[in-house]
């Protein structure tokens, strides 16, 4: 992509992926000792300051690296030896860090890492489709921190309003599905949470207490799964959402709108995706460059803001939702 920044890709069976140079040229990333065949990691979380700081969640804990994600040290928690899905920072306080394993326990640090507590493990134990449940997305409110969303595929939504000390379950319109794959903030008046399920996004502007459905009943959307949402930094208009056919599937989408969400278009991508996307990667220092990676490892990238992207040539295995970007 001819751009200043390193891409780091997680994946099932191969590790971390890692390129320093925009997606020109690859090596693996290192997770810990050892060989690094076989391992998995499901999330990455940029340090909103730091770009060097990044934390992984893997396959027998959490990580830690100063270097840009060249190597990641495992950090001593009660989740060393757990799968560790998602890893999220206070962008108002960073040093809070929240971290969600399968079976899904959802832990707190307020010391960047060093201690951590268990602050929810009101989930169920098995569900359908997955087997064991475990989180889809930690999301810290960036205009209010005090506001802590956790999805769970597949155990719905949770919510927190004091900062992660108590939780409750979310339910209403469209959250009676308990395969919730996403949540995103979007800055708009008045603050609107969008959360995706296996059947498209609903949408609340009460802070959860009521629910609609963002896409309208739009036309369109024949593929009717639907994984994840980004919002572009600079302009919460702009909304990126990515579809497919079903979550072991065949071919995905992605679908932009410019307006809110009053309307949608299918952005022209140079091939079509062999699976939906699983994730998108996005970065203050430059709001217009905005990554994509399918289920099965397809990586694309647009740096105008969404209108025109490309392919990059490098495929990874299996992405569970583990994709960042920062500026070199």
């Amino acid at each position: 992509m001819a751009k200043n920044i390193t891409i780091l890709v997680g994946t099932l069976g191969m590790g971390l992926w890692r390129s320093a140079d925009g997606g020109e040229n690859w090596k693996r990333g290192r997770i810990g000792e050892g060989y690094q065949g076989g391992r998995a990691v499901f999330g990455l979380a940029v340090h909103p300051n730091d770009p060097a700081t990044i934390y992984a969640g893997a396959d027998d804990g959490i990580y830690l690296s100063r270097n840009r994600g060249e190597t990641f040290e495992r950090m001593d928690s009660p989740m060393t030896g757990a799968k560790v899905w998602r890893v999220t920072i206070d962008a108002e306080e960073p040093d809070t860090l929240f971290a969600g394993t399968s079976p899904v326990k959802v832990y707190r640090s307020g010391n960047a890492g060093a201690t951590w507590d268990m602050v929810c493990d009101d989930f169920v134990d098995e569900c359908h489709n997955v087997g064991i449940p475990r989180p889809t997305s930690i999301v810290v409110d960036p205009y209010d921190h005090r506001n802590v969303w956790v999805s769970i595929e597949v155990d719905g939504l949770r919510r927190s309003t004091d900062g992660g000390d108590t939780w409750e379950r979310v339910s209403g319109a469209g959250l009676d599905d308990p395969d919730v794959h996403s949540v995103a903030v979007v800055p708009t008046s008045p603050k609107t949470i969008l959360v995706t399920t296996e059947n498209g996004v609903v949408a609340s502007q009460d802070m959860g207490e009521t629910w609609q459905d963002f896409l309208n009943g739009q036309e369109g959307f024949s593929l009717h799964y639907t994984r994840c949402v980004a919002v572009k930094r600079d302009d919460p208009n702009v909304i990126f959402l990515a579809n497919g056919d079903e979550s072991i599937g065949s071919v995905g989408a992605l679908r932009r709108t410019t307006d809110g969400g009053k309307t949608w278009e299918q952005v022209a991508l140079p091939v079509t995706p062999s699976s939906h996307i699983e994730c998108f990667a996005t970065h203050p220092a430059d709001p217009n460059l905005i990554l994509a990676c399918t289920h099965y490892g397809q990586l694309f990238g647009s740096s105008d803001g969404g209108d025109w992207w490309i392919k990059l040539h490098k495929e990874v295995t299996e992405n569970r939702g583990a994709l960042a970007w920062v500026p070199n």
